[in-house]
């Protein structure tokens, strides 16, 4: 109002006023309206800041009362890590990094051991230009690729060995990817993958006698013999068929989007086939072993070759090996024996007048190669196996970038391998092979993948593979007291103590043998790190799933997943091999008492020897003792009781089984059924029946049952035990303990059930006791009802 009066007086007396006094109204309206608009923001600067403390305090009394409600994110990590809560549960023991694979209790029930792989490459920084992630592709031009990794790590040559050798593919994986093995008489086998064979079974006599064309996939017979062509007989697609999400496509080729069944963009005078690069084939020289006593004499190459089409196939053209620090240490074009006829130049990067001059052949590349590699350098390479294959050259070690870097690493379920060129932009944001491959590029590249993950292992980003030992008396104390055991190179995936308790053995993941580890204790009778011993020979050809050690310490058992146990003595000698008939092997153990071996796998039998040895220890022979006939399905798991004479068997017909063994089997007589109880859970399971044979317990994914041995009734359940499916489950040596683990946590639960069988036995055998005896046993009683008692009672 008072600035609008002023104006309607300055404009209807502003032809009377002199300028003094328009100057002068005009600057007044100014001011007030100046400081009208200074007095309103302090106002409501004073009543905003009122309520953000109210605001404040309101949280604040939320956050007190508990009464704060968390969006859907924060309450599903609420529930993620929800502690675990159950009437019978003692505690949970945390330590390792990676879901538990196996765990045992010494026999004199002091300790506890347990194993994991703990190991996964630590997650790439967001900040790290130098290594992407490939699921968040840089927004960056992509650069020209250049090696840097290797002048920061200030590694010598022995150690970058070292860490090499965590990376290496192991034997048993060599054959699956297709690696020639098995040298006889220059021969070597690959073995073909299941697309070839399938493509091999459904050819008729005329297709196997004609070619096909790796590039048209038309059938062909011969090439002409003077190499001329003068006319297009082979159109193609040279890009890669790719799968897309567009509705009514769902394949189009890299080189020109042209759909999966269109015509192909790239035309040739001959067709070209990449010949036989499986089964048996010949012209194969192997590294020989040589010792490796200085750093001088640590062999580290990368490998690529190049290849091109000729009469017979994809034969070698050029091959580099270049060492860790960059340098090419060996670079040849390759003469090949038959005639070329597509120098694959778009993809070799070779050309003819790469030949205007003599090459060197195959033969004397291998000697050169012979002259510089042996069996224990190691190989780096990306899909290494095609460029073994044509430099006919049989070699074990191995570090393989397309293995390395396989979705998840999950070996199993054989996901695509990723290209080098896809590796490098995602990891590096650079680009190779942009026009023409390169042999010395891809080998540095494929070095560079390589150096990236060891870089990460010297900045202590790698997890170790580890074994914990626990001590059981710390079970109810808040601090659990353990000790760790680091295993290089490899991870233990099956463990076992030894009778003494003074030691324990393993199952290696990768090498698929067994090592022996020997317990140290510290001063003060806490456990130290255990001292690796012996390792065993490898012997089995598929991998170990079970290993066990007799109570009477004279043999070992190891079986591995197809048909194969193996025995051995305690020096590394295999004392006998059985085929145990069951198609594939599930389980496999020696029983309490040290007499027999039991195997159960995809037939629905169990499958009992005995292991007999003469009078003064030696090894004599291995008999059939006896079968457990009676399931109609396979028979996922079984478990002894502590003196051999019961035996708890679970299947895949829905039922699980407890049966008598303590029978004179030499005099025909066979194991009997005491108990048949259906099951209603699918799926594999694992059983483990209490020392006393009086409580039987079930796991089936993450929950465990728990039933009377007396007479097969569930008597309790723990359901949800684990995030993961149970891996194992066993009872301790005195009945009082089920211990569990499937996912990082070991969980330990007083056997409840097992107390209640145990008064309700001596209840029932008490009334047939006269005596001492039934006074005895009344105290047995009174002693078990006061421990359930009290376990009960401090929930």
């Amino acid at each position: 109002m008072a600035g609008s009066t002023i104006v309607s007086v300055v404009l209807g007396n502003a032809s009377t006023l002199n300028i003094t006094a328009l100057i002068t109204a005009i600057v007044v309206f100014i001011s007030i309206v100046y400081y009208s608009k200074i007095f309103k923001g302090s106002k409501s600067a004073k009543v905003s800041n009122k309520k953000r403390k109210q605001g404040e305090v309101g949280r604040k009394d939320v956050k007190k009362s508990g009464n704060k409600q968390p969006n859907p994110q924060e309450r599903k990590t609420r529930q993620q890590t929800a502690v675990f809560t159950h009437p019978w549960s003692i505690s949970s023991l945390k330590g390792h990094t990676s879901p538990v694979l196996d765990l045992d209790i010494s026999s004199n029930g002091k300790y506890m051991a347990s194993c994991a792989e703990d190991s996964s490459w630590p997650k790439k920084p967001k900040d790290d230009k130098e290594n992407r992630n490939p699921r968040n592709p840089s927004k960056t031009e992509p650069k020209v690729f250049q090696p840097k990794i290797f002048k920061k790590l200030k590694l010598t040559n022995a150690q970058i060995y070292d860490r090499l050798m965590v990376l290496a593919v192991a034997k048993k994986q060599l054959k699956q990817h297709g690696y020639p093995t098995g040298l006889i008489d220059n021969t070597a086998y690959i073995q073909p993958k299941q697309e070839f064979l399938i493509a091999n079974q459904n050819q008729d006599q005329s297709q196997k006698l004609s070619k096909k064309c790796s590039r048209c996939h038309k059938n062909f017979r011969s090439y002409p013999s003077d190499g001329k062509v003068n006319q297009i007989v082979c159109k193609y697609h040279w890009g890669k068929l790719n799968q897309i999400e567009e509705e009514n496509e769902s394949f189009k080729y890299s080189c020109c989007e042209g759909l999966k069944n269109s015509e192909g963009c790239t035309t040739s005078s001959t067709h070209v086939t990449v010949g036989v690069t499986s089964g048996y084939l010949s012209g194969f020289m192997e590294t020989k072993t040589r010792d490796i006593s200085s750093d001088k004499e640590v062999n580290i190459y990368a490998v690529d070759c190049e290849m091109c089409y000729t009469t017979e196939g994809l034969e070698l053209t050029r091959v580099t090996l270049v060492r860790p620090d960059g340098h090419v240490a060996y670079n040849e074009f390759v003469e090949p024996p038959n005639r070329i006829i597509d120098y694959n130049t778009r993809f070799s990067g070779i050309s003819a007048a790469d030949f205007v001059v003599r090459r060197k052949s195959l033969t004397e590349v291998q000697q050169d190669l012979l002259n510089l590699i042996h069996a224990k350098t190691i190989l780096i390479g990306h899909g290494l196996e095609n460029d073994l294959r044509v430099l006919r050259l049989v070699h074990l070690n191995i570090v393989d970038t397309s293995i390395i870097f396989l979705p998840d690493n999950r070996l199993t379920k054989k996901p695509k391998k990723l290209s080098l060129k896809s590796l490098i932009l995602t990891n590096f944001n650079s680009v190779i092979q942009d026009t023409t491959h390169n042999s010395a590029e891809d080998a540095m590249a494929s070095l560079e993948l390589v150096l990236m993950k060891i870089r990460d292992m010297k900045a202590k980003k790698f997890n170790n593979r580890t074994i914990l030992l626990w001590m059981t008396k710390s079970f109810r104390e808040k601090n659990k007291k353990s000790a760790r055991t680091n295993i290089q190179f490899d991870h233990a995936k099956r463990i076992k103590w030894s009778p003494d308790s003074k030691a324990f053995i393993v199952a290696l993941a990768n090498d698929n043998t067994v090592q022996v580890f020997k317990l140290v204790k510290k001063a003060d009778g806490n456990l130290g790190n255990s001292e690796p011993g012996l390792t065993f020979p490898t012997k089995h050809d598929s991998d170990i799933i079970q290993i066990a050690i007799a109570t009477s310490g004279k043999f070992i058992l190891t079986a591995s997943n197809d048909t194969t146990i193996k025995l051995w003595n305690l020096k590394g000698t295999v004392l006998s091999t059985i085929d145990n008939h069951l198609v594939k092997t599930y389980f496999a153990t020696i029983s309490p008492c040290g007499r027999f071996i039991g195997s159960s796998g995809f037939s629905p039998d169990v499958k009992v020897w005995e292991v007999k040895f003469t009078k003064t220890g030696e090894f004599k022979e291995v008999t059939r003792a006896f079968e457990l006939k009676g399931h109609a399905a396979a028979v996922y798991n079984f478990s002894f009781n502590s003196d051999s004479t019961k035996i708890a068997t679970i299947s895949k017909d829905g039922t699980w089984r407890l049966w008598a063994t303590n029978v004179e089997y030499a005099q025909g007589q066979d194991p009997f059924v005491l108990l048949n109880i259906q099951f209603p859970h699918t799926g594999p399971s694992i059983i483990a029946l209490s020392p006393d044979a009086r409580t039987v317990a079930v796991a089936s994914e993450v929950s465990i049952y728990v039933y009377s041995g007396l007479t097969g009734k569930e008597e309790g359940q723990i359901e949800n035990a684990h995030e993961a499916n149970i891996s194992s489950l066993l009872f301790d040596q005195e009945n009082k303990l089920i211990i569990s683990t499937g996912d990082k946590v070991i969980r330990i639960f007083h056997n409840v059930v097992g107390y209640r069988e145990t008064i309700k036995d001596l209840e029932e055998k008490r009334r047939k006791a006269t005596g001492s005896t039934k006074d005895r046993m009344l105290k047995q009683i009174n002693e078990t009802r006061a421990a359930l008692k009290s376990i009960l009672n401090a929930k």
